[in-house]
């Protein structure tokens, strides 16, 4: 009986010492997700998430300043159904299929230039980077800035 009672005693203590180092590791992924979501709202570069299909789940408030359009009428859509992609739609459509497909191992595209006009219809030049966001490849970052010259 006591050893039964002395397993029990040292499982409790392993359970325990577990349970704070999860509850730091919450912390800290908490606050981490704080600082990653305070950089995404306020980079002054496009920022995008989509889907392995190209949709757009999220994007930042820097669309907004640049062209003028509310993120809720691009969040949804393709990413190519943006004007700027739209003489490069058939290009931006192959490269995200291919990006996201699982037995590529390429974890980025090499740099995509468009122009496109901003809300004062002035024409901007911007590079867009689409990057995995995740090992199982569900979601592509897309970051368009402009190019320094």
């Amino acid at each position: 009986m006591t050893a039964v009672l002395k397993e029990n005693s040292n499982l409790l203590k392993v359970i325990k010492r577990r349970h704070k180092k999860l509850s730091k590791l919450s912390c800290y992924l908490t606050q981490l997700e704080s600082h990653l979501s305070l950089i995404f709202a306020t980079s002054p570069d496009i920022m995008m998430l989509l889907n392995n299909k190209g949709e757009i789940l999220k994007v930042n408030d820097a669309i907004t300043h640049i062209f003028g359009s509310c993120k809720n009428h691009i969040e949804g859509k393709y990413l190519w159904q943006i004007s700027c992609f739209l003489q490069k739609q058939h290009l931006i459509k192959n490269e995200i299929i291919k990006l996201a497909n699982p037995s590529n191992l390429q974890t980025q595209i090499n740099k995509i230039k468009t122009t496109c006009k901003t809300k004062n219809s002035r024409s901007i030049n911007l590079e867009w980077k689409f990057v995995i966001g995740d090992e199982q490849k569900k979601y592509i970052v897309a970051i368009a800035s402009q190019p320094t010259r």
